[in-house]
């Protein structure tokens, strides 16, 4: 549903209800905000939540994860793909390093739990993003992110998984395992 800050129209909520029905009644089950406002340039665009720690924005029915550490933080809230996105009333544009194709995606989510690659050190933050007006073609994107004295920087984004649609349904297809970018650990 859509809604507004009751002070400024301008800044505007997207909110997702889960019901189930209960007694013959339809009960909210759980709400979550699904777009919020930032502002940007001066002015309130509306995008993607970002994920909070230990959760984020996620299905009720997919299990919470404990609070992550501060590496592990980092390389979620600081990836190129949200600051982009700020920029661009939030869209993150990407070109497919397969197909050579300009992608306009906006953030979902980065799944937990971020990796380390053991033989570079690189960490590795695997993310969902939607094709811009679409709810179901959802692009998984890799990106290698190294600590930098201090600051995260990207190194590397690949698309690891593409939305095909197969019998009636998108589903995302590997292009590669993340298991074949060598062995890692958890960051907690």
């Amino acid at each position: 549903m859509k809604f507004h800050d009751s002070q400024d129209a301008q800044r505007k909520y997207l909110i997702d209800f889960w019901v189930i029905p209960e007694n013959g009644k339809l009960q909210v089950q759980e709400t979550r905000i699904y777009k919020e406002p930032l502002k940007a340039d001066g002015k309130w665009i509306t995008m993607a939540a970002n994920p909070s720690p230990g959760g984020g924005y996620r299905h009720p029915n997919t299990p919470a994860i404990s609070p992550p550490n501060a590496a592990g933080s980092d390389v979620r809230g600081r990836t190129s793909a949200m600051k982009q996105s700020l920029k661009n009333n939030g869209v993150f544009k990407l070109k497919d390093d397969k197909t050579g194709q300009e992608l306009n995606l906006e953030f979902v989510d980065t799944h937990q739990p971020v990796r380390q690659l053991d033989n570079d050190g690189h960490y590795f933050a695997c993310t969902d993003f939607r094709v811009v007006g679409t709810k179901d073609q959802i692009y998984d994107i890799d990106f290698w992110v190294s600590d930098k004295d201090g600051k995260m920087t990207v190194d590397q984004t690949k698309v690891h998984k593409v939305p095909e649609l197969k019998s009636g349904q998108w589903i995302q297809v590997p292009r590669y395992e993340w298991k074949d970018v060598g062995a890692s650990h958890v960051v907690p």
